[in-house]
């Protein structure tokens, strides 16, 4: 199954559909939201992720996690997918990212994502990722505008789409999204539930939208 990153569509798509693209310039380097990652990458993994390390490691490992998400349509531009891509590295932290992959070995993986690394976020990880996630944009458009892409969707299907939504179904899907969306241990995607209530709550909007 296609990782959830795809236009955040993916049920019943084989995995390989969703690649990691090119490494872009950053036209964000004036962006304080942006520095974030760089800066808080040299101190530990947050809630726990990892040990100190250097601010190239941190750097080069933000770079290369934004490479390897580039147009997977995770976010809405490149400034907002480093953004994304730092505050995962803040909080996973720059050991466990190097005891399972180089800078490199994750630019250069079409399939990339943390699940497929090994890595997994704890509760407290998690959290904390999803509140850096909510300093970079809006992720409630950006999840709903997935819904819409590619989609002829009404105005009374976003909003009934929206209205069903839930603060933590933005969260659920918005974490699924960048993190992986297939559990460990073989079960139904973490978003399962959400696209269930979304779908018994506005069933015309959902077809309409491809599910």
């Amino acid at each position: 199954m296609r990782r959830f990153a795809c236009g955040f569509l993916l049920l019943a798509v084989a995995l390989g559909g969703c690649g990691g693209g090119d490494a872009t310039d950053d036209p964000s380097a004036d962006d304080p939201s942006t520095d974030q990652g760089t800066a808080e990458g040299t101190a530990e993994g947050t809630a726990g992720g990892g040990a100190p390390a250097g601010p190239a490691d941190a750097a080069a490992y933000a770079d290369a996690v934004a490479a390897a998400t580039s147009g997977t349509g995770i976010a809405v531009d490149d400034q907002q997918n480093r953004c994304f891509a730092r505050s995962f590295v803040d909080v996973v932290g720059v050991d466990a990212l190097t005891a399972e992959a180089t800078p490199e070995q994750i630019e250069n993986d079409p399939a990339y994502a943390p699940d497929v690394l090994g890595l997994t976020l704890t509760p407290e990880q998690t959290d904390a990722f999803y509140a850096g996630l909510q300093g970079c944009g809006d992720v409630r458009s950006l999840v709903l505008d997935g819904f819409g892409s590619g989609a002829e969707l009404t105005e009374a299907d976003m909003t009934c789409i929206s209205g069903a939504l839930t603060d933590e179904g933005v969260r659920t899907m918005m974490v699924a999204a960048y993190v992986g969306a297939e559990p460990a241990d073989g079960g139904p995607p973490a978003y399962a539930g959400v696209i269930s209530d979304l779908m018994a709550a506005c069933p015309e909007a959902m077809a309409a939208a491809g599910w």
